[in-house]
């Protein structure tokens, strides 16, 4: 832009109403004063507006025959995806069905457990439950031989 007149970016941006602020109120006051950039934004307005009233031209029938063709060979020639490839379920690639199957193997684990024998309890000293050594956390193990225990250092109390 020089000083008189405003650039011919700014005059396409006033065509096309992009224009705001200062620079728009500075573009209009020239406008009122200068016949050449007046004709100018009045030939880009009626251009603007012959390409918004114009019909879209059609694209030939060979252009569409040649898009398809093309999606259809490289679509063909693309490996499917990897949760098309694996055997599993569909829901099972899916996450919330696969957090829930989870939940539910978790669940009848647990309450499988509930199920299992449990040692009784027996009172001890003070009323104290203690499992002894039938409990079936002892059955589990196999019996083990003692191993006599001598310590290596005497400490003797002055």
């Amino acid at each position: 832009m020089n000083d008189t007149h405003p650039g011919e970016d700014q005059l396409i941006a006033f065509a096309l109403d992009e224009l705001e602020g200062e620079d728009r109120a500075r573009v209009e006051s020239h406008l009122g004063t200068c016949e050449a950039c007046n004709g100018t934004v009045m030939a880009l307005r009626g251009a603007v507006d012959g390409l918004r009233t114009a019909p879209r031209p059609e694209p030939p029938a060979r252009v569409l025959v040649d898009l398809l063709a093309t999606q259809a060979t490289t679509t063909a020639d693309r490996p499917a995806p990897w949760w098309r490839r694996t055997s599993l379920p569909r829901w099972a690639l899916h996450p919330l069905p696969a957090a829930a199957v989870m939940t539910v193997l978790v669940l009848l684990s647990f309450w499988a457990g509930r199920l299992s024998v449990h040692a009784p309890a027996t009172s001890g000293a003070g009323g104290a439950a203690r499992a002894d050594s039938s409990s079936v956390i002892f059955r589990a193990l196999p019996d083990l031989p003692e191993i006599p225990f001598e310590p290596a250092v005497t400490i003797e109390n002055s």
